[in-house]
C-alpha cells in the first residue's frame, strides 16, 4: 500500500513528492514532510485515502512558508525529485555553457 501512495503522489503534476514521508501501519497512513502551500497538503491527503485499503490518514505535513513563487517552483521541484541524476547533468550543462559565454565575450 505504501507504494501505491507513493506512485500517486509522484504522478501528480502539482505534488512535489520528495519532501513527503508515507508510513502505512494497519490501514492507518501516516504522512509527514514538507509541502509548499496548503492546497498541495490537502490534495496529497486526497491522494492517500483513494487508495484501496486506506482506512485513515493521518496528515502531519508542514506548510513551508519560505518559497515565494508556488506556481513555476513546484512543477520544477516535481521533476527535480523523480530526477535527482538528471539535475547533476543539468548543473554541469549549465557551468559549461556559462563558461563558454565567458570564453566568446
Amino acid at each position: 500500500m505504501t507504494e501505491e501512495i507513493c506512485e500517486a503522489l509522484t504522478r501528480n503534476p502539482s505534488v512535489d513528492a520528495s519532501e513527503i514521508e508515507v508510513k502505512v501501519q494497519q490501514g492507518i497512513v501516516t504522512l509527514s514532510g514538507t509541502v509548499d502551500d496548503r492546497e498541495i497538503k490537502r490534495l496529497v491527503e486526497d491522494l492517500s485515502e483513494d487508495i484501496s485499503g486506506v482506512r485513515e490518514v493521518q496528515n502531519q505535513i508542514r506548510v513551508s512558508h519560505g518559497q515565494q513563487m508556488t506556481g513555476q517552483t513546484q512543477g520544477e521541484q516535481v521533476q527535480t525529485g523523480r530526477t535527482q541524476g538528471e539535475q547533476g547533468q543539468t548543473g554541469r550543462g549549465q557551468s559549461t555553457t556559462s563558461g563558454s559565454r565567458t570564453r566568446e565575450a
